[in-house]
């Protein structure tokens, strides 16, 4: 049984098992042929995120430290999502599940921050564990590419595909460094 069969199954029963108020819990047989059927392949793609989206261009707009993102689906069940500062960066793993318009991430709280040293021209990077979480976005269509929203409230990030960076290009980056070559051995 694959992770995002897992997955759903887990979350299933959580959601059934709320709301059962004191009756006998039953969980239905789930179809995951179904599931498979609407599962979306992001197998490989790295995702440029960042607060706006230009509606004319079809392009993120990042011009703020710490807003820009990469998001990289390094197979059919595990990412890798870095937040871009120019003081360092912080770089979070886990495993998703993408599926009827929505990528449904598991963080699973394995965190690694750089911190830039600019008088000295060197990176120190520190890994630390933090509570895991889930963080889903929404799959549009914009103008034929594959657009990604997230929400909460009032802040919206968006996604889209990158121009200038590819899967085996980002991870030139986790293979150059000690202590994110050992983070990435964990994803």
């Amino acid at each position: 049984m694959s992770i995002q069969k897992i997955v759903f199954s887990v979350l299933s029963a959580f959601l059934l098992s709320s709301c059962n108020q004191g009756k006998p819990l039953v969980i239905p047989k789930i179809n995951t042929n179904l599931i498979e059927s609407h599962q979306i392949d992001l197998s490989g793609a790295v995702f440029f995120i960042g607060p706006e989206i230009d509606p004319k261009q079809q392009e993120i707009i990042a011009e703020c430290d710490c807003c820009a993102s990469d998001l990289a689906f390094l197979d059919d069940s595990s990412f890798i999502y870095v937040e871009r500062c120019l003081g360092g960066d912080t770089y979070v793993k886990g495993s998703y599940l993408a599926f009827n318009d929505h990528v449904f991430l598991h963080i699973d709280g394995n965190t690694v921050s750089s911190e830039e040293d600019m008088m000295n021209e060197k990176t120190t990077y520190t890994a630390i564990k933090q509570e895991e979480s889930f963080v889903t976005y929404e799959i549009l269509n914009a103008t034929g590419k594959m657009l990604l929203r997230y929400k909460d409230g009032e802040y919206s990030e968006f996604g889209l595909k990158s121009k200038r960076i590819t899967l085996d290009g980002f991870l030139d980056e986790f293979r150059s460094e000690k202590t994110l070559r050992a983070f990435m051995k964990g994803a």
